[in-house]
């Protein structure tokens, strides 16, 4: 069980035993991003792991914390629901801020964010919950194609989640404006 393994992983008291600190993290790794992962992470003492078991922890927390947004982007679309025909009817959009403890106008972009996911970019929220893309790509990609048809969003959608996973948040946002321009001039 995991919780045996964060348990297991204090050092033994015996004087030259052998101890690798970094073995959490390498289940860790293995389990992907899941709660039973952060769990493992969670209990660590980041100052005993080696300097790669360090930075493979901070991976992992990252796409850690982008499945847990994609859950909370799923929720927030089953709240909202289906966008209504007249937006100042939306008033499911105070539910999710009272939800989420934010102003309204700060729920309504995160509905309009969910639904673009639960809907027509359903792929980048697979990349989400896989941690393939981490949640700032993920809404600056909802945001690019925001004025866009559905058809032509997954089209960028398609083109620029190819390489997202090696590309931090600069070079996503650079990676989307090709896609979108030759699109819009078609």
């Amino acid at each position: 069980h995991v919780f045996d393994a964060v348990a297991l992983a204090e050092p033994p008291d015996e004087p030259g035993a052998y101890f690798d600190a970094d073995w959490p993290v390498e289940i860790a790794e293995g389990l992907g991003p899941c709660g039973e992962a952060l769990s493992l992470l969670a209990g660590l003492a980041p100052g005993a792991l080696s300097d790669a078991a360090r930075v493979s922890a901070l991976a992992q927390l990252v796409a850690i914390v982008a499945h847990a947004e994609s859950v909370r982007a799923r929720l927030t679309a089953s709240v909202a629901g289906p966008a209504p025909a007249d937006s100042r009817e939306d008033w499911r959009v105070h539910e999710v801020a009272v939800a989420s403890r934010c102003d309204v106008y700060i729920a309504d972009r995160q509905v309009a964010f969910a639904r673009d996911l639960a809907g027509r970019l359903a792929a980048t929220q697979v990349a989400l919950a896989t941690g393939r893309v981490s949640f700032d790509q993920a809404r600056t990609l909802s945001e690019a194609v925001a004025h866009l048809d559905d058809d032509l969003a997954k089209q960028v959608e398609e083109k620029v989640l190819r390489y997202s996973y090696r590309q931090d948040l600069a070079l996503f946002k650079a990676a989307q404006v090709v896609p979108v321009l030759t699109i819009e001039r078609v």
